[in-house]
């Protein structure tokens, strides 16, 4: 096996190979190669400059696959390795991640993902492993329906909307997996009473541990679920948005 990393053998530009578009790239850092050229083992990572070209980091074209990720602290402190911004995974959840010691066209990207806590697959490429060992589970809450999530790696458009409930360490906020997985329970419950006399028939079940909807009814929800309106006097809630 060749050393690793390898050396730069090419300059992406002398190649005469386009830079990437800047809808796929925003950043810079990686050039359009023929797909017959691309490895297959790669392919999944990354996203197409056109039908007949991927966008592939320069730090891959230059040493022609033969390379290793930079070591950085990621979010909770794990370990973690730089990668490029034009990998769309990267920057779908680049306002979650830290750029730390990382180059301006890349961000630290755990080794492990601290919700799911499976191996990324990021320190495992070419002659690469994790130097860490795989990071503890994070605690359950809501009644085994979520997970205890470190601030830092919550939304900030959710934070507002979850609680404590019985999460052990200071700063954590309880996440129900509908909010994790992005999906809500989809199902549509029979508000309570008081809410039927206001003209309001309808709602969706949301989990009981957010703050906003412990004081509701249960109404037709499993246990664990409160109904929340999707609206008041006309003017809608958000608990039957995407949301939830």
């Amino acid at each position: 096996m060749p050393d690793c990393p390898g050396p730069k053998l090419v300059d992406p530009a002398k190649l005469g190979l386009k830079a990437c578009p800047t809808y796929v790239c925003q950043k810079g850092g990686g050039h359009c190669v023929p797909n017959a050229l691309v490895p297959k083992d790669v392919t999944g990572f990354l996203d197409k400059c056109n039908k007949d070209s991927m966008c592939v980091p320069n730090k891959m074209i230059e040493t022609q696959g033969n390379f290793l990720l930079k070591t950085c602290d990621s979010v909770m402190g794990l370990e973690g390795r730089c990668v490029s911004t034009c990998i769309p995974q990267v920057q779908e959840q680049a306002q979650l991640l830290k750029q730390g010691a990382c180059d301006a066209d890349e961000l630290c990207v755990p080794c492990y993902d601290p919700i799911k806590n499976e191996p990324t697959g990021v320190c495992d490429l070419t002659c690469d492993m994790p130097v860490e060992p795989k990071p503890a589970a994070l605690p359950q809450c809501c009644g085994g329906r979520g997970l205890c999530l470190p601030n830092d790696v919550v939304p900030a458009d959710a934070k507002d909307q979850l609680g404590k409930d019985s999460c052990p360490k200071a700063g954590d906020l309880c996440a129900p997996s509908e909010l994790i997985d992005n999906q809500g329970n989809g199902k549509i419950c029979q508000s309570s009473f008081l809410f039927m006399l206001l003209g309001v028939d309808t709602g969706v079940c949301v989990p009981n541990c957010v703050p906003a909807v412990k004081s509701l009814a249960q109404g037709s929800c499993p246990g664990g679920y409160n109904c929340a309106p999707c609206d008041v006097f006309g003017t809608p809630t958000g608990a039957c948005g995407d949301d939830w």
